[in-house]
C-alpha cells in the first residue's frame, strides 16, 4: 500500500476532509486519550474501504499545527508503535505504514490505511480514561460517516451507515473471487465455465420473438441528456473564464492535451437545490485516490477565487495556476443536484516538463484518470443515496489529440510496443454504469470509454488484463 509523492504533498498543501481522509492534531500516542483518537479514526477508515490520517493539523483551520509533544516525533510515531496500537485494539489486525511529509520546514506523519476490508474491524478491548470515562468500546464499531452531524466525521457507527459499510466488505469478497478465477482460468477456459454455468437458450421452437425496439428507451435518453451536459458545461466553461478575466490565461491552454467529463445521473431530482450540504457530501465523497482527484475538493484552497461558488442552480469551481511549481492546473468543474457534473481539465501531458507540450499522450496515465472519473462519479451517487437501480451516464471528450503521439511518459519502466501517432484531433466517447456497480468490476467500462480515444492513434488497443490491472492499482492506491 504504498503512497506517492504526489499524494504526499497533495495531503499536506491542501488539507481537506473526506469518508477516507481524516485530519487531525498532534496525537499523543503515549497517552490514552491520543491512543484512543488515533485508534479510533485509523478503524473508522479501514472500515471506510482505506484511506489516510494526516497528523500535525489544526482540525478546524487545517493550517500546520507547531509540534507539540515531549518526546521526538520519530518515536511516538513510528510505524511499528503505531501497528502495536492497531493490534492490541483490533479484532481482525491489519497492517498500516506511516510515510512523512514536510510542508513549510515542519514534518508531518500520514498514517496510510490499506482498502481490502473483508470483516469490519471491531474494537476487541476497552480503553479508560481519567475517572474511568470510556475511550474506546469493547466491541465498538467505528465508521467515517455523515451521519453524525453532516460533516466527514469518525464514530460509532449510525444504522443509516450498515448498508455501505456491508456493501463495501461484499464487494472486497467478490473482487477476491473475481482475481482467484482471473488467476486460476485463462480466457478461453472462464469462457467455457460461463458457457456451462448460463441457460441454454430455448429451442428454435420455443424462441420468443425479439422486441420492437423503442426510440426514446431510457438509455437513449441517457446518453442524450449525458452529451447535453457536456456541451453545457463547455459553455458555463467559457462564462466563468470571461467572469474571471482569465482569458489570457485561457489563451495559453486552449491548443493543450484537454479531458472534458460529463456525468449524468438517472433517473434526475428535478427540484434538488445546491445546498451547503450537497458540496459537502459530494466533496466527502471523494476518495483522493490520487494527487488532484477528479472533482477535487477546493473550499480550503488558498486563493480565493479557485473555491467553488453557487451559481445558476449549481456550484462551479475555476481553478486556475500556470506559475510554476511542483504542479500546475487549469480545470472548471460545475456540480448540480438535479445529477449532472461536469469536468474540463488541462492534461498534465502538456503541464509537465518532463515531454515537451502537443508531442504525446500517455495511455496508462490516461486510463488512471478515466478509471478514477468513473469511481468518484458512483461514489457521488451513493453518497446522494441515488436510486440504486438508476445508471450513471458518463460522456468523454478529448481534443487537440493531433498531432502527437502514444508513449508512457509518466513511468519510462512501462513497455509501449507500439506508439501510434493520431491524426484527429477531437474523440467522444460515453459509457453507461448502473449506479450498483462494484469499483472492483469497472474495467469493462473503463476499456469501453478508453477504446475509441486510443484506436486514434493509428488503431492501438490494450489488453483487457491491463485495464484490469490499473483499475485494481487506482483502487489500492498503488498508482506506479
Amino acid at each position: 500500500m504504498p503512497i506517492s509523492d504526489d499524494q504526499i504533498r497533495a495531503l499536506l498543501e491542501r488539507p481537506s476532509e473526506s469518508l477516507q481522509v481524516e485530519i487531525k492534531t498532534w496525537l499523543d500516542t503515549a497517552d490514552p486519550l491520543g491512543i484512543a483518537k488515533l485508534v479510533k479514526a485509523v478503524f473508522a477508515i479501514r472500515n471506510r474501504n482505506g484511506g489516510f490520517l494526516v497528523l500535525g493539523f489544526d482540525d478546524r483551520s487545517l493550517e500546520p499545527a507547531a509540534y507539540n509533544l515531549a518526546e521526538p516525533m520519530g518515536d511516538a510515531y513510528h510505524v511499528d508503535r503505531i501497528q502495536a496500537l492497531v493490534s492490541r485494539y483490533a479484532f481482525d489486525p491489519f497492517p498500516i505504514e506511516v510515510a512523512v511529509g514536510e510542508r513549510a520546514g515542519q514534518q508531518h506523519p500520514i498514517v496510510v490505511i490499506p482498502d481490502g476490508v473483508q470483516i469490519p474491524v471491531v474494537a476487541k478491548s476497552a480503553l479508560d480514561g481519567p475517572g474511568g470515562k470510556k475511550l474506546i468500546a469493547e466491541g465498538g464499531l467505528y465508521f467515517r460517516t455523515l451521519s453524525a452531524n453532516g460533516t466527514p466525521s469518525t464514530a460509532q457507527i449510525h444504522p443509516r451507515d450498515y448498508r455501505a459499510l456491508l456493501d463495501i466488505c461484499f464487494d472486497n469478497r467478490e473482487a477476491d473471487i473475481g482475481r482467484f478465477l482471473r488467476r486460476q482460468l485463462g480466457g478461453a477456459e472462464l469462457a467455457k465455465l460461463l458457457q456451462h454455468i448460463t441457460p441454454a437458450p430455448p429451442s428454435t421452437a420455443q424462441q420468443v420473438p425479439a422486441p420492437v425496439p423503442i426510440l426514446d428507451q431510457p438509455p437513449v435518453r441517457l446518453r442524450d441528456e449525458t452529451f447535453k451536459t457536456l456541451a453545457a458545461g463547455a459553455d458555463r466553461f467559457r462564462l466563468a473564464v470571461e467572469a474571471r478575466g482569465q482569458t489570457a490565461e485561457f489563451a495559453r491552454v486552449e491548443k493543450l492535451l484537454t479531458m472534458e467529463v460529463a456525468l449524468t445521473l438517472d433517473p434526475p431530482r428535478i427540484d434538488a437545490q445546491p445546498t451547503r450540504d450537497f458540496q459537502r457530501t459530494v466533496a466527502s465523497a471523494n476518495p483522493q485516490l490520487t494527487g488532484w482527484p477528479i472533482w477535487l475538493d477546493s473550499s480550503n484552497f488558498r486563493e480565493a477565487a479557485d473555491r467553488p461558488y453557487v451559481k445558476d442552480e449549481g456550484w462551479e469551481a475555476l481553478i486556475s495556476d500556470l506559475n510554476g511549481g511542483w504542479s500546475q492546473h487549469f480545470e472548471f468543474m460545475r456540480l448540480e443536484p438535479r445529477g449532472a457534473f461536469y469536468l474540463r481539465r488541462v492534461m498534465q501531458d502538456d503541464l509537465s516538463d518532463q515531454v515537451p507540450p502537443r508531442s504525446v499522450l500517455d495511455p496508462f496515465l490516461m486510463t488512471y484518470r478515466i478509471a478514477e472519473a468513473i469511481v468518484v462519479g458512483l461514489r457521488i451517487a451513493q453518497a446522494l443515496d441515488w436510486n440504486s437501480e438508476g445508471a450513471a451516464g458518463f460522456a468523454f471528450r478529448w481534443s487537440s489529440l493531433a498531432p502527437r503521439r502514444l508513449s508512457g511518459w509518466a513511468n519510462p519502466a512501462r513497455f509501449l510496443s507500439v506508439g501510434g501517432e493520431s491524426h484527429t484531433e477531437v474523440v467522444n466517447s460515453y459509457v453507461e454504469v448502473p449506479i450498483s456497480t462494484p469499483e472492483s468490476s469497472i474495467a469493462p467500462f473503463v476499456a469501453s470509454v478508453a477504446g475509441p480515444l486510443f484506436i486514434a492513434f493509428s488503431g492501438f488497443e490494450m489488453g483487457r488484463d491491463v485495464y484490469e490491472d490499473f483499475c485494481r492499482r487506482l483502487i489500492e492506491r498503488k498508482i506506479d
